[in-house]
């Protein structure tokens, strides 16, 4: 599948965090976030995902891989590097498929 998200790598994520945005790609092999820059994870190398509500505002996925973390939410639009409306239930669907994967 193909999304459109806002993502961050890091250990912790805020609401003052600067995110970068991006297409997301995942098949059975690889998860690549492609944009200004381009982030290629595979993934048998994700050890866990979690879903959460950041400050109670949207779903955010938080990726845990042998890396490092990568938190990921999927968006509707994404206005001048600040604003961003979420799409929850895509957020949800993402979660899904990236569980199925790594219970593989």
């Amino acid at each position: 599948m193909n999304y459109k998200v806002i993502y961050h790598c890091g250990d912790e994520i805020s609401i003052k965090t600067k995110t970068k945005s991006g297409r997301l790609d995942l098949t059975d092999k690889l998860l690549t976030i492609s944009g200004k820059e381009t982030l290629s994870i595979s993934t048998e190398q994700i050890k866990r995902v979690e879903l959460f509500r950041l400050h109670g505002l949207g779903r955010m996925l938080k990726i845990i891989h042998n890396e490092g973390v990568l938190f990921v939410t999927v968006v509707r639009f994404f206005l001048f590097d600040y604003f961003a409306v979420t799409n929850f239930f895509k957020t949800g669907k993402l979660h899904q498929e990236l569980t199925a994967l790594i219970r593989k």
